[in-house]
């Protein structure tokens, strides 16, 4: 039956597609983290970071993870005061728990 087929090729299409979703989840959640530390902790567990830049009252810690191309993950931390207000990532390779990264 073609219908029987098709939905099997969407269910194979989209597994990957999800458990990349979550992935990404994973990431963020694991790095969530670091919100309301202060900005030396940051540098501990973190290190110097590959690039920081002010704005207004903000400073801002940029992270870059090269996985290889096209699987780098950027990770930027906003810092107001002495500690961590936000965070951001972009890129494929933000995946996973941030215990095999950088702490």
């Amino acid at each position: 039956d073609i219908s029987m087929i098709l939905r099997f090729l969407l269910f194979c299409f989209l597994l990957p597609v999800l458990a990349g979703c979550l992935a990404k989840d994973n990431y963020g959640m694991s790095i969530r983290k670091w919100v309301g530390t202060r900005e030396a902790y940051l540098v501990q567990g973190w290190g110097e970071p590959d690039k920081s830049y002010t704005r207004g009252d903000s400073k801002f810690f940029a992270y870059n993870e090269d996985g290889g191309e096209p699987k780098g993950c950027t990770t930027t931390f906003e810092i107001i005061g002495e500690f961590v207000e936000s965070f951001d990532y972009v890129g494929d390779g933000c995946v996973g728990d941030f215990d095999t990264y950088k702490y």
